[in-house]
């Protein structure tokens, strides 16, 4: 959709799934800044990559995204502070 609507959701009920939202929840609970004001500073600090997804994430108590980049065939994970 053009618009960003949401066109259909699905309950997790898978155990794994579950935590991983709990624990992004949890990682957004604490951000300070937002998940796409830290995929616009990797692509910006990554010249020539373009953001594939991003997930939010905690690493020893801090808030950060998981940004993975794209430039042709390559790929690269980068991380952002989120707090």
């Amino acid at each position: 959709p053009k618009t960003g609507a949401i066109v259909k959701t699905e309950k997790i009920t898978d155990t794994d799934e579950l935590s991983d939202a709990a624990d992004q929840k949890a990682a957004m609970a604490k951000a300070k800044t937002s998940l796409v004001a830290a995929t616009d500073a990797a692509v910006k600090e990554n010249a020539g990559f373009r953001a594939v997804s991003v997930f939010p994430d905690l690493r020893d108590g801090h808030a950060i995204a998981e940004v993975t980049l794209l430039q042709g065939t390559t790929a690269k994970k980068v991380t952002e502070k989120l707090d």
